[in-house]
């Protein structure tokens, strides 16, 4: 039940990003993880899209740039 309801809590935040949105960001994206992870890129791209957004992810190598807001499942945990 508290699994159920935390799921729904965080979907509730979820936007599922189409991929011509994702595209207009592609760039922008690769050159902020180019050194990082390029594997991260369309994670970035979706961030970029919409303003504030903040990416829920426990590789800490994210957290080496500045653009995006990285959090892990700790401080996730705390904000919810």
């Amino acid at each position: 039940d508290e699994f159920d309801r935390l799921l729904a809590l965080i979907l509730r935040k979820v936007i599922i990003v189409p991929s011509e949105v994702l595209e207009q960001y592609r760039h922008e994206a690769e050159s902020i993880v180019k050194d990082i992870d390029v594997n991260d890129t369309l994670f970035v791209a979706c961030a970029l899209a919409f303003k504030d957004s903040i990416i829920w992810s426990n590789d800490s190598d994210l957290k080496k740039q500045s653009r995006i807001k990285v959090i892990n499942t700790t401080e996730a945990m705390e904000l919810l």
